[in-house]
């Protein structure tokens, strides 16, 4: 049975109930840090870097005894994590996506774009 009642936190803030919430990284700190200690080895350097860390994140986070998906919306962030994924994976990620009648909402679109320049890898795409 529950005594105290539940308190929300903030996302990215994490720790016990019974401890004040406390962010263990601030966008301003790494922001500042990037002004104060630009990256030195060139942009193509960093680019290579960069996809070294998705990919490695990425792989580190697929390990599984059954098949993963992804929801894909065709933003940046989704398409970047579906191509990751292919990848490092041993058979086609299964994509889905949602559409909507709205076209200011409806990324439907730029979801199949992801699906066919993936494709045949990426396996399935499902609308609303």
């Amino acid at each position: 049975m529950v005594k105290q009642p539940v308190q929300r936190r903030p996302g990215g803030q994490p720790g016990a109930p019974d401890q004040r919430p406390q962010a263990y990284w601030s966008l301003a700190k790494v922001a500042e840090r990037g002004i104060e200690e630009p990256f030195a080895r060139g942009p193509e350097a960093a680019v290579d870097t960069l996809d070294e860390l998705l990919s490695r994140a990425t792989a580190e986070r697929m390990i599984s005894d059954v098949p993963l998906g992804a929801l894909l919306s065709g933003g940046i962030d989704s398409s970047t994590v579906v191509a990751f994924m292919q990848q490092h994976a041993s058979r086609p990620v299964k994509t889905f996506s949602i559409g909507f009648h709205e076209t200011g909402y409806d990324e439907a679109a730029d979801a199949e774009t992801v699906i066919a320049q993936n494709s045949p890898k990426v396996s399935q795409s499902s609308s609303a």
